[in-house]
């Protein structure tokens, strides 16, 4: 999955709940380097 689609994309918490329970383990690309400030 892409970060941004996944977090920034038009996702209800349904949706969030429908990709727990169809998967176990959940790769994420294209994530953003956090920085602590």
């Amino acid at each position: 999955f892409d970060f941004f689609a996944l977090c920034l994309g038009p996702l209800s918490q349904r949706d969030y709940m429908v990709l727990a329970k169809d998967f176990n383990t959940v790769f994420i690309a294209t994530v953003p380097k956090f920085l602590v400030s």
